[in-house]
């Protein structure tokens, strides 16, 4: 009974999120916005990515800082840096749909980092699909041909000297 419960929240809530997003189908003129955000032990980071498709797929990414507000007893937004823009091979591409499958059948927790995603679809101002998901498993770091989405906002960070 409990996993028959447990389908019907998970379709559900597929329903509501629409069609998969797919980053190698997506079409000329809709955009993709993912807002990752990683806390562990010793380290809380988010980054903004936008994704565009034209000749090339491009990820327009910003990294998002926090503060710590004593008052209010949570994390604020404190400062936005944009990283810049990076092309995306046909690879990382089909790499990124294979971190969001990972993420739609992942139900494993056990891990100090935990990562959360938020990715909208859009054409225009319509929103074609929204998919939502929490990763606990630390899974993605010995996974091959999986592009992370921190690994695209690495390569325009400046390196450090």
């Amino acid at each position: 009974m409990k996993t028959t419960i447990l389908a019907l929240i998970f379709s559900a809530s597929f329903a509501l999120a629409g069609t998969p997003i797919s980053f190698q189908q997506f079409p000329v003129g809709d955009s993709i916005h993912v807002t990752f955000t990683s806390s562990g032990c010793f380290h809380y980071r988010t980054y903004e990515f936008d994704f565009q498709r034209a000749e090339t797929t491009t990820a327009k990414v910003t990294q998002v800082e926090h503060r710590w507000n004593e008052a209010k007893k949570r994390k604020e937004e404190d400062k936005r840096t944009p990283l810049g823009t990076v092309t995306l091979s046909d690879a990382e591409i089909a790499g990124i749909d294979l971190l969001f499958t990972f993420y739609r059948s992942n139900k494993v927790d056990g891990c100090t980092t935990v990562d959360r995603i938020t990715a909208s679809q859009t054409s225009g101002k319509v929103v074609k699909a929204t998919e939502s998901f929490t990763d606990g498993s630390c899974a993605t770091y010995e996974m091959k041909k999986l592009t992370r989405l921190p690994s695209i906002a690495a390569k325009l960070k400046p390196k450090s000297k």
